[in-house]
This record gives C-alpha cells, structure tokens and sequence, in this order.
C-alpha cells in the first residue's frame, strides 16, 4: 500500500452509489423471478415509496442524482445482503 492514500480516503471521492443501487436493484428483480413475482420500477418506486421516476433517477445517475443511502441500505435489507465499505473500495456482501 506504502504512502498512497486509497480512493475513498480522498476528498471528493465518494462511493458509486448509482452503480450501488442499480446492482441491488437488479438483484431484487432477480430473486422476484426467482420467487415468481414480477417486480418491476413500479413496485420498486411503491417499496421505497418514491416515484418511478427517481428510481430511474437513481439507478442512470441522470441529472447527477444519487439515491440516498436509507434507499440503498432499504435494498440490501430487503435482498439480504449488506455493504462492505473499506477506505478501497464498496462491495455488496450476501447475509449468511
């Protein structure tokens, strides 16, 4: 590692949370399938209780808007999964 400082340990260096929230997003609708319940932005936007239009929003980072983090930890809830968060890097963990 020697001196160098890692990416979010950097001013103005946040983690991805468009990219953070697309892939949870993309993993609730997959295990629906897998369930047999079609789950679509619609039913997404009436579990966060948000339009249909930020969750677009959040999930294509148009307009620079960020999910914010309850909505993303809302979605690791509700796929079982949780956040990794080191000074290098964010990853989503599978509750065990």
């Amino acid at each position: 590692m020697g001196n160098q400082i890692p990416v979010f340990a950097q001013p103005g260096n946040d983690p991805p949370r468009n990219s953070l929230f697309r892939m949870l997003r993309q993993m609730w609708i997959e295990q629906g399938v897998e369930k047999g319940e079609k789950r679509l932005s619609k039913e997404l936007a009436a579990l966060l209780g948000r339009p249909e239009q930020a969750i677009s929003q959040w999930a294509s980072g148009s307009d620079r808007r960020e999910p914010p983090w309850w909505a993303i930890n809302r979605l690791c809830h509700e796929c079982g999964r949780y956040l990794e968060m080191r000074p290098d890097m964010v990853r989503i963990c599978e509750d065990k």
